[in-house]
């Protein structure tokens, strides 16, 4: 099993051409979630270069991570994590079942000092059946006291790459 896919229709296959049941947003989250040791992204170049935030989300994944943290989570309903990259970045990831939902993440996980948070999140129309690629990205700056609000959409998630400011 690989997440991390970019065409989420993989109508060109010929060995399995069924949708990916995932927002791009959620196939990114997964990429953190799923300890697989190494982040194998499975699509070609071009459906990645489309999206310059995923893309450096997972350029950011760099392993052995140095530690890893669940935040929260339901089995069988979402589950949020952050791992802090080999490089000391720090990531989450937050992934859905089929129900959208809001989570506010404390990122009381944070040492002291201020961050730049990149967060990346499903879009308002977002869903894995009908608008997978939807997403809006943007930037804030944080610290281990401040919580983020994020949206995952139905089969969906949110990815945050969060980098320490001088």
């Amino acid at each position: 099993m690989n997440n991390g896919l970019a065409d989420l229709t993989q109508a060109g296959r010929v060995d399995e051409p069924s949708p990916v049941p995932s927002t791009l947003v959620g196939e990114a989250a997964r990429t953190l979630v799923m300890f697989l040791g190494v982040t194998v992204i499975p699509d070609i170049p071009e459906n990645y270069k489309k999206h310059p935030e995923i893309l450096e989300f997972y350029a950011s994944e760099k392993m052995p991570w140095r530690e890893s943290k669940t935040i929260s989570g339901v089995i069988g309903e979402y589950i949020s994590m952050a791992r802090q990259s080999a490089d000391g970045t720090w990531l989450f990831g937050a992934a859905t079942n089929e129900e959208p939902r809001d989570l506010e993440i404390p990122l009381s996980f944070l040492s002291k000092g201020n961050y730049r948070a990149t967060v990346i999140q499903d879009s308002k129309d977002s869903d894995y059946r009908t608008h997978k690629e939807g997403y809006t990205s943007k930037e804030l700056n944080v610290t281990s006291g401040t919580k983020v609000r994020v949206k995952l959409a139905p089969g969906g998630g949110a990815c945050i790459i969060l980098k320490k400011t001088n």
